[in-house]
């Protein structure tokens, strides 16, 4: 599959949720910002929010509009 993304992941679609959430994952913690979405006490809000903009630009743009509700990383 062809990505869209500058960062090699494909954009989450209808149809490849369970590897486009590992890879998610892995980029998460490469960028020190998995915590943010286990809520985990602790969790800078910044963080939180850095999540939430790299999962926001990591979806196709049918899902927009259902993250555009969400408010931390982990409610994405």
């Amino acid at each position: 599959m062809v990505s869209d993304s500058s960062n090699g992941i494909e954009k989450l679609d209808l149809d490849n949720y369970v590897s486009w959430s590992v890879q998610m994952k892995f980029l998460l913690i490469h960028k020190g910002l998995w915590e943010a979405t286990t809520g985990a006490d602790g969790t800078l809000v910044g963080d939180s929010l850095k999540a939430l903009a790299l999962i926001g630009l990591n979806v196709k743009e049918h899902h927009l509009s259902t993250l555009d509700a969400c408010t931390t990383a982990k409610e994405a």
